[in-house]
């Protein structure tokens, strides 16, 4: 399993001229298996977004990362399969303190 980021451009951030367009970053767990013989790959569960402008507020960290836990929570993971994950998600938005 891993985990994949996508990124989208936000309408909301268009609306008005001149405003800096914001995207929304949307990390889901990914499963690769092989399908006949061809590698192929599944979607597990969304993990959590947020959008790029909100990745500095410790608020909007904290509600992703809680949102996060929540997702894997209902996933049967081994310790060091959940460790990766965090460690991948970590790379984009950090975990709030404390």
């Amino acid at each position: 399993m891993f985990v994949r980021w996508k990124r989208q451009l936000l309408r909301k951030s268009v609306k008005w001229e001149g405003m800096t367009p914001d995207y929304g970053l949307y990390a889901v767990l990914i499963e690769s298996y092989l399908k006949q013989g061809k590698p192929s790959q599944r979607f597990i569960k969304h993990l959590g977004s947020i959008s790029e402008n909100e990745i500095r507020v410790p608020l909007f960290r904290r509600q992703f990362w809680e949102g996060v836990e929540d997702a894997l929570a209902n996933l049967e993971l081994l310790p060091e399969e959940k460790s990766k994950i965090h460690a991948r998600l970590s790379e984009k938005v950090k975990p709030p303190a404390g």
